[in-house]
């Protein structure tokens, strides 16, 4: 099987597999792994009890076209007979390179020309491939498996649908209805609410998120995220626990396989926002955001920048979901940057991006921002590198500003090469401590060489967050073998040490909040208000540092003493609107931002 890309160990990886031991032990002459033997079957067979239709062979193709859960529950196929475990011959035809147990499905869709009513042809569409309808013949009977036998089952409907906030009759006008990230900051707090005098309000969360999407009608629908021939699972399990998924699979083994994500766990899971915000695949004017929150436009742009072109994204598999019943529409489908988006193979794991270097999206001083040697890392870096900088906040003027500025959220990447991005508003006359032994691990000089010895190759982001056996996955207690190669670290100090840069940023919010403008009922216009006009372009760049200290979840290793200066030098200004090198805080109210700044008992702080 030359032609084949993994021919070479596709058959040992099929022995070592859940499908070589389907049948359970005496009926899995191939498997070579007892473990994953079904120990279930060995009740079963060789009755013809209904599992047969997935669990063997002989029962897979027998009983292919029943597909129901009636008739699935009504086969016997009485007893004696013969059944081995699912095979290579099971889901291919060895007559026929390529084909498979099931085909795929197609239908013909009508062409119109532009007058919306001249018929041109029909064309050929496809509905599904021959890939998915064959591991969904057996992958998609959630009563009979999935839910039963799994902690949770990611294969439910997919999708989102704008969160609204529902107002009270307070509001003149009567009951208003508004797209809630409009109106609510990164804390969850209502300015806008607020300073309209409302007060009686509920949230009405519906941008649900409830499973990942399988984009159906390609060829390669399972294979892009499974090792379809290969024994485990747990990177897939890894990848539904990491931000890159939203944390879904955290939620599903916490509250049960029916639990969904929506824009109100951000507090708590702050990469849900970068999913439920916005339905990026159909939002309007968020085509340049596609190529680092969807799959589809991360896999079009990662190794391609150059010729990229947003238009060519294709999201028609984010087909709209209706209810059953009474065919309301529920929810345009959503995508979470699942394994395609960064690799070409499931199963080598090779990356789309080759390059050893990455050249920025901004500059600074004018010139190119070039991350040298970051080999591997150029992945991670391409969306965590950052979307704007010091330098761009100063061309920022009154007919081009925003709340959100040209900082942007996940600016982790730009924060640990600060010496070279300078990824914060820094203010004139201040001395940064920009540099960081953590963006050298894992890089390579021009020879190719480690720069820290022992380090590897593969940069830092890969280096520090997927070494470990967990590599897929980004909670911190199960990666913190890596952090203590070098340092003494627990769980709990880094939980510690991130509440009190949580506090932090809420601290700066807190002077945002007492510096902006207020409404003509004298009430703080919030963040928001930093947008207007008569708010100083001086304290509106100062203000955007918030961002930085609220996005990077990571501060403490990636940038500690950067952080912390810009954290230290927006609260000091926006305190009088001049550097004064110390500041003050109540230490009741700030205790944990307080210890972060490394100050006084009783509330002074001196620039760290």
């Amino acid at each position: 099987m030359p032609h084949h890309p993994d021919a070479d160990t596709i058959y040992e990886r099929y022995a070592a597999s859940a499908h070589a031991g389907s049948a359970g032990p005496g009926y899995s002459e191939y498997s070579t792994d007892e473990n994953l033997q079904n120990g279930h079957m060995t009740d079963h067979l060789p009755f013809g009890h209904n599992c047969i239709k997935c669990h063997t062979h002989e029962g897979a193709i027998k009983y292919l076209e029943v597909d129901d859960a009636d008739g699935i529950a009504a086969i016997d196929d009485g007893a004696g007979n013969t059944y081995t475990s699912i095979q290579c011959k099971t889901c291919h035809d060895p007559h026929e390179a390529g084909k498979l147990l099931e085909p795929a499905v197609h239908e013909e869709h009508p062409i119109y020309a532009e007058d919306g009513v001249t018929l041109i042809g029909l064309e050929n569409i496809t509905v599904s491939s021959a890939q998915f309808n064959t591991c969904m013949n057996c992958h998609d009977h959630e009563g009979y498996h999935l839910t039963r036998n799994t902690a949770w089952s990611m294969l439910e409907t997919h999708g989102d649908k704008t969160s609204v906030l529902v107002v009270s009759d307070e509001l003149e006008g009567g009951e208003g209805h508004f797209d809630v990230t409009e109106l609510t900051n990164r804390d969850g707090d209502l300015d806008i609410a607020s300073s309209l005098g409302i007060s009686n309000f509920t949230y009405e969360y519906t941008n649900d998120i409830e499973g990942y999407v399988i984009d159906e009608t390609s060829e390669d629908s399972c294979s892009a995220c499974h090792d379809i021939h290969g024994p485990k699972n747990e990177i897939n399990e890894q990848w539904a626990k990491s931000g890159h998924a939203a944390e879904i699979g955290l939620v599903k083994e916490e509250l049960g396989p029916d639990a969904v994500i929506t824009l109100h766990d951000e507090d708590e899971r702050h990469s849900v926002v970068a999913f439920t915000e916005q339905n990026w695949g159909f939002g309007a004017d968020r085509e340049e955001c596609q190529r680092c929150h969807t799959t589809t436009g991360a896999s079009n742009y990662l190794g391609n920048e150059v010729d990229y072109n947003s238009a060519s994204n294709d999201f028609s598999h984010l087909d709209p979901v209706y209810d059953d019943a009474t065919g309301e529409f529920l929810s345009s489908k959503v995508e979470f940057l699942s394994c395609e988006a960064c690799h070409t193979s499931a199963t080598t794991g090779e990356l789309r991006i080759t390059d050893t270097d990455i050249t920025l999206d901004y500059t600074y001083g004018g010139e190119e921002i070039v991350l040298a040697g970051v080999n591997e890392s150029t992945t991670c870096l391409t969306c965590h590198g950052g979307w704007g900088n010091n330098d761009s906040l100063r061309q920022i003027t009154d007919e081009n500003r925003d709340f959100h500025g040209v900082l942007h959220h996940g600016p982790a990447g730009a924060i640990l090469f600060a010496e070279q991005t300078h990824p914060a508003y820094e203010f004139d006359g201040q001395v940064y401590s920009k540099g960081n032994l953590h963006a050298t691990l894992g890089t390579t000089d021009a020879s190719g060489n480690e720069v820290v010895a022992g380090t590897g190759t593969a940069g830092p982001c890969v280096t520090c967050h997927m070494s470990s056996d967990n590599n897929h996955s980004n909670i911190v207690a199960e990666n913190l073998d890596v952090c203590n190669t070098c340092h003494e670290i627990s769980e709990a100090r880094l939980t510690e040490l991130n509440e009190q840069r949580v506090q932090t940023q809420a601290l700066i919010r807190d002077y945002i909040n007492k510096t902006v403008p207020l409404n003509a009922d004298g009430v703080s216009t919030g963040i928001k208000g930093v947008a207007l006009p008569e708010y100083p372009l001086e304290y509106y760049r100062a203000a955007m540092n918030w961002w930085v200290v609220f996005d990077d979840r990571g501060a403490e290793a990636h940038n500690p003493a950067y952080v912390k200066q810009v954290a230290f030098d927006t609260i000091d200004y926006l305190d009088d609107g001049v550097l004064n090198g110390t500041i003050n805080i109540d230490p009741a109210t700030w205790p944990l931002a307080l210890e972060w700044l490394n100050g006084t008992a009783t509330g002074m702080i001196t620039r760290p």
